[in-house]
């Protein structure tokens, strides 16, 4: 995931059609890792998916 992260001109386009929403959405994709991030929280529970970030952070 962190091999490949978005361009930051696609995050500030997310950024800049977040801040310019007119309605209610509260979550914007950022690109393609986003996408696999939030894919992969789905596909998991909430203590397999937050103890795999764990296990990334702490190396």
């Amino acid at each position: 995931m962190a091999a490949n992260p978005s361009a930051p001109e696609v995050v500030a386009g997310v950024i800049w059609q977040a801040a310019n929403e007119s309605g209610d959405r509260l979550r914007f994709r950022a690109g393609p890792d986003a996408k696999a991030l939030l894919d992969e929280r789905k596909a998991k529970s909430k203590a397999d998916f937050f103890g795999g970030l764990k296990g990334m952070m702490d190396g």
